[in-house]
């Protein structure tokens, strides 16, 4: 039934080779079904990435590449590849073309026409792509209402930081302020990737550091123990050389020379140089409490010199809005306090403090 099945579309797909006309329709029509802008995007991308295309025809040609080699190119040229819109939609992910190669090299080892099967490899490519990502910009790894996040916002949530994106959002999502940074001068924005774990235990956290994906943010509900470290330099490096962008804990930390040495941001309750154990259970990537703050898997978390604050993920959007519209009014008083105005004056404090018999 299987070879059927392969048989079939390498049937397709030598039509396909034969009838230029009859390709195009079909591949176009797989591009009319997406967002407009994410296949212009994506588009322009494959007219610039002269390696993957050399790499399909080394593939797909000269059969020379295993699964394992395929695989670590995959991870390592995909991942830090990964294009995107200016609205943060992650457009390919490296997990989506993987399938479509070994299908190829499937193909391949029944030797069936090579132009077939590099045909069948663009299409299977921009079905591949023409899913949720794309028609709605949610990441099938998240929840309901989670968009998928790009470096470009991330960073423009670091530039607008913690207290201005907590006033923006109604005074909401701030963590217990004894959550500080290890070092100051580093901030942090991403994807929360949550962890619940038992006090003075560490397991759930090296779990969760393999289950990672890069750009993600460790949040760590440990409990607020102060009598044990579960974060130190080696799960620093394993989190670093993993992609994590930082790690958040509601409890304590050690090696913090080797980790301010990283520049991996690191919020945490303290320091304590007493070692934890790796046997108890706990949960990861579900909703937990984390200094004080319910956060879920997916959620947005920003920290700096000032604290962290949690960005429900369905609310980014709007917050970054808000919390640009706050900036530039703040600029607006700036230059007006520099021109010799008050403060009672810009905030409209005057009838409160006649109220209050204040004169």
């Amino acid at each position: 039934m299987a070879d059927n099945g392969i048989s079939m579309m390498a049937a397709i797909a030598t039509v396909l080779v034969f009838m230029p006309g009859f390709m195009g329709l079909s591949f176009f029509a797989a591009i009319a079904s997406t967002d407009v802008l994410a296949w212009r995007a994506v588009l322009g991308w494959m007219s610039k990435t002269t390696d993957i295309v050399r790499l399909s025809i080394i593939v797909l040609i000269k059969n020379k590449i295993i699964e394992s080699q395929v695989s670590h190119w995959l991870k390592r040229r995909f991942q830090p590849l990964c294009p995107e819109t200016e609205y943060g939609l992650q457009i390919i992910e490296y997990q989506y073309i993987l399938p479509s190669l070994y299908f190829c090299l499937a193909l391949e080892k029944g030797r069936f026409c090579r132009q077939a099967i590099f045909i069948v490899f663009l299409l299977f490519l921009s079905m591949s792509c023409a899913d949720e990502t794309l028609r709605t910009g949610r990441s099938p790894h998240s929840g309901k209402g989670q968009r998928m996040t790009s470096q470009t916002v991330m960073d423009t949530l670091k530039t607008l930081g913690s207290a201005t994106i907590h006033e923006a959002q109604g005074q909401r999502g701030a963590m217990d302020s004894g959550i500080k940074p290890l070092d100051p001068t580093l901030r942090v924005a991403g994807r929360a990737l949550t962890v619940d774990c038992s006090p003075g235990d560490n397991l759930l956290i090296h779990y969760a550091i393999s289950k990672a994906r890069p750009g993600d943010v460790l949040v760590v509900d440990a409990k607020g123990f102060t009598e044990g470290g579960p974060w130190g330099d080696i799960l620093t490096l394993a989190a670093t050389l993993a992609g994590i962008s930082g790690l958040i804990i509601d409890g304590m930390v050690r090696d913090a020379d080797t980790i301010i040495e990283s520049r991996f941001p690191v919020f945490c309750r303290g320091l304590s140089i007493k070692g934890t154990h790796k046997h108890q259970s706990g949960k990861v990537n579900e909703t937990i409490q984390c200094g004080g703050v319910a956060i879920r898997a997916g959620d947005i978390v920003v920290g700096d010199r000032d604290g962290v604050v949690v960005v429900a993920s369905e609310a980014l959007d709007d917050v970054i809005t808000a919390s640009q519209a706050r900036e530039e009014k703040e600029e607006a008083y700036r230059r007006e306090l520099e021109q010799g105005a008050s403060t009672l004056d810009l905030l409209n404090l005057r009838g409160t403090l006649d109220r209050l018999g204040l004169k």
